[in-house]
């Protein structure tokens, strides 16, 4: 069985089934996503090519014109690491593709795309972001994001889920030396994305609103098909 919202590199083509519903992390209901993102994951060489014709538009095609030429590595790239997931564990999806050759543009933190990958620095070492999501739910803010640092951490103990949540700029724990973070990320200084395990981006806000916590709280609940208590104006 695959882990649910699967980690690492070994898991990141088979991001989706039942280890978070065993746990009890996730309702039963997460496990409907599964099907819908493992048709829109390329995997077989022709889930490849068709996943290319779908997409990206560059299968072969000699009626449209379209020849062998057009798999260029641009495309390929934008295959392997640009495709997108629309499913009940993404919220708000933005299933089109800025770019079918630039992946850079296609990573673009949208809701649904795997987060954009940017040299940081924590505590002296470079890392990528992609370091910062562990076997958990992160969320990753912009230089002002300290409201949302602290409605993780509520969120997080209301619905006894483990999330981390760094801040990315200046003078935060994670520092960003090219000051590119906020742009590749589609989040102005106060906004946020939230990112699956696999390393996908779950959601993204901008501005926390008067109760993030509650806010973080009801998407994470949706996110795992799980009952939200800040929906009944409770506290797990």
């Amino acid at each position: 069985m695959h882990s649910a919202f699967a980690t690492g590199e070994k898991h990141a083509r088979d991001p989706h089934s039942g280890a978070a519903a065993l746990r009890g992390d996730a309702g039963p209901a997460l496990l409907d996503s599964y099907p819908a993102e493992r048709r829109q994951s390329p995997r077989s060489p022709r889930q490849r090519a068709d996943h290319l014709h779908l997409q990206i538009g560059a299968a072969y095609d000699p009626d449209a014109g379209r020849g062998a030429d057009d798999f260029t590595p641009a495309r390929c790239r934008a295959l392997h690491l640009g495709y997108r997931y629309d499913s009940d564990a993404v919220i708000d999806p933005q299933p089109d593709l800025p770019s079918h050759e630039d992946v850079a543009r296609t990573l673009d933190g949208a809701p649904g795309s795997r987060l954009p990958h940017l040299w940081v620095e924590r505590h002296g070492r470079r890392i990528s972001t992609l370091d910062l999501v562990g076997s958990r739910f992160t969320l990753l803010t912009g230089a002002d994001g300290d409201r949302w640092i602290r409605a993780a951490r509520e969120a997080g103990e209301r619905l006894g889920v483990a999330v981390a949540a760094h801040r990315i700029g200046p003078g935060a724990e994670v520092a960003d030396p090219e000051g590119d973070w906020q742009r590749l990320a589609g989040l102005d200084a106060a906004g946020a994305l939230l990112v699956r395990p696999d390393q996908f981006v779950a959601w993204r806000a901008g501005a926390p609103s008067d109760d993030p916590a509650g806010e973080l709280e009801r998407v994470l609940a949706r996110l795992l098909a799980r009952e939200s208590p800040a929906e009944h104006g409770g506290t797990a």
